[in-house]
């Protein structure tokens, strides 16, 4: 008996392998799709966070992978500052017999703690080319002072 491999059948004969075959590409060709959405949404989730300090302030800088001002939402109290956005992503798949629009919303958040508390009063951001720039101003401290009690006349 002649064992033959998966292209070795006669034309129009399946071989064992070629519903596997089938299926293996129809899934890829599912997947691919998908694949620039899932892309955008895996980028919306990693921002590069860079955080300096100086001595009156703190200028954190975001890069949001694209996401425009309109999209982009902050708040701070404390010692936090919190980044927020929304996006969504529209897909049009035109093909010979179907027409299909999908679209999706990606959201992240990400919080930045620091070492001391900031005031929101003062903060101050912009966005150019999907790099949000925001600078916070510490609550000012007064420093301590000591203070001598005077003696009574009594």
């Amino acid at each position: 008996m002649a064992v033959r491999g998966p292209t070795e059948w006669p034309p129009g004969v399946d071989g064992p392998l070629s519903a596997l075959e089938r299926i293996r590409t129809e899934l890829d060709t599912l997947f691919r799709r998908f694949e620039p959405v899932y892309a955008r949404s895996l980028a919306a989730s990693m921002w590069a966070v860079r955080v300096s300090e100086e001595a009156e302030s703190f200028l954190v800088q975001i890069d949001l992978g694209g996401m425009k001002e309109r999209e982009i939402e902050l708040s701070a109290s404390g010692k936090t500052l919190t980044v927020s956005a929304s996006q969504e992503i529209r897909q049009l798949d035109v093909g010979a017999t179907h027409s299909r629009e999908s679209a999706q919303r990606n959201t992240a958040q990400r919080t930045v703690r620091f070492p001391v508390e900031i005031n929101p009063e003062g903060m101050e951001a912009g966005c150019t080319e999907g790099r949000l720039t925001v600078h916070l101003p510490k609550v000012r401290v007064l420093p301590s002072r000591r203070i001598t009690i005077k003696q009574s006349d009594e």
